[in-house]
């Protein structure tokens, strides 16, 4: 396998409930893999409790970094604040110059499982694409017009109760920029960063979801990628009504297999 770019996984955060979960993995995928230059946790937390603990996490590890953006106050979900926060990252957080070589992975703070086994394959994929502009994860609950996803998450639960099962085999199909392709875990090169600087520099990071999957693609002429034998779980979309205390106490004990 060919030497890997550095790959920075970046992640809007946070809900300590799921961050207290999601870095369990991150932290053995920053143990077994020296490629990772850094896990990027971008305080854009919606209470002070929230972000006292985000604040406790580059303790843990060399690699972890705070990264906060200059908009400040109740950053609602669909809000002028959060907003203002989403269009700093995708402008001004990576400059084009520095980070051209790198590979980006950015995970939502509520991704409660990861393959770490195959994260590399994963990534390896994601060089290998460049003809794609997003190149997504198999993402367990990726549809969030699927009001309650409780078997989907039972499913999962009943197939992994080992969460070291991998598959070896990388299997990929394209998705085509017509479609909405939720960002929960995707990835995109930095030799892209260009593109997503300038569909950001008006300030308004609203609909970033559409306008990565969708606007720009169609800009630069490519097609998305899901690689499919790479799964990881996320958690539940702001509309979704299950029994979330049962399924987060779920993957809380999977995570303690770790």
């Amino acid at each position: 396998m060919e030497e890997q770019l550095k790959t920075i996984i970046t992640c809007f955060a946070g809900r300590k409930e799921y961050m207290e979960i999601q870095i369990r993995y991150v932290l053995k995928l920053l143990n077994k893999f020296s490629f990772i230059e850094n896990y990027d946790i971008w305080n854009f937390s919606w209470s002070e409790s929230d972000s006292d603990y985000l604040n406790t996490l580059p303790s843990l590890h060399p690699k972890i970094r705070i990264r906060n953006a200059p908009y400040y106050g109740k950053a609602e979900r669909a809000g002028e604040v959060g907003s203002k926060q989403y269009a700093y990252f995708f402008n001004q957080g990576y400059a084009a110059d520095l980070y051209k070589k790198h590979i980006f992975v950015k995970i939502d703070d509520d991704v409660l499982h990861i393959d770490i086994d195959n994260f590399e394959l994963f990534v390896e994929e994601r060089k290998l694409r460049s003809d794609c502009f997003l190149v997504s994860a198999n993402v367990i609950n990726n549809n969030f017009n699927i009001i309650d996803p409780s078997l989907i998450h039972e499913d999962f639960f009943n197939k992994n109760e080992n969460p070291y099962i991998s598959e070896k085999e990388t299997v990929s199909s394209v998705y085509s920029n017509s479609l909405r392709l939720s960002i929960n875990f995707c990835s995109w090169l930095g030799s892209d960063l260009p593109d997503i600087i300038q569909e950001f520099s008006n300030g308004v990071g609203s609909n970033d979801e559409w306008r990565l999957c969708n606007i720009i693609p169609n800009k630069v002429n490519k097609n998305n990628l899901i690689v499919n034998s790479y799964k990881v779980s996320h958690f539940s979309f702001g509309t979704q009504a299950f029994n979330k205390p049962y399924y987060l106490n779920k993957y809380k004990k999977l995570s303690n297999m770790l």
